[in-house]
């Protein structure tokens, strides 16, 4: 990660290469429209966090079950391991959608560059565990956070405007 300051404020770059035997950067492949590069973070509920497990190359007309196996392995879990996608939007924060596994990544509305993240599938009793057991528990709780926030911001603006 690379981190550049200037009078603007800061901003934030991640890069990621892969280099082969050699260590050599290996050169992207010729991409089609169809092709889509994905980004992927796995919600750990025993941290209450995501971690960055990284990106693939997928087809738009390809489903998110295609890929699960490849996902357990990048994420260090058994290659069988059942897993739930969602998708976030932070455009709208409250926007927490489950993602159709069966469901192609075109009819799903994913586009270059965007994330999915993704939780290990609850087995019952297993909620209990943790405080924020899934993305859904744990998107309300970061939502019910920014709400005081929000209306702080509201009241300060009204105050100026009456001052």
């Amino acid at each position: 990660m690379v981190e550049k300051f200037t009078t603007l404020g800061r901003a934030i770059l991640f890069l990621e290469w892969e280099t082969g035997q050699d260590f050599r950067p290996i050169p992207l492949f010729d991409r089609t429209k169809d092709d889509l590069m994905l980004f992927f973070f796995y919600y750990h509920p025993s941290l209450g966090n995501f971690r960055y497990v990284g990106r693939l190359y997928v087809k738009a007309s390809s489903k998110p079950m295609d890929i699960m196996p490849r996902l357990n392995e990048m994420a260090g879990f058994a290659v069988d391991e059942e897993l739930e996608y969602f998708d976030l939007g932070y455009q709208c924060p409250r926007y927490c959608k489950r993602v159709e596994k069966n469901s192609t990544f075109h009819v799903c509305q994913f586009l270059d560059g965007n994330i999915i993240y993704f939780e290990k599938a609850l087995k019952d009793g297993s909620n209990k565990e943790f405080q924020y057991p899934d993305i859904l528990s744990y998107r309300g709780y970061l939502n019910a956070l920014d709400e005081p926030a929000k209306l702080v911001g509201r009241i300060d603006r009204l105050l100026k405007k009456l001052f």
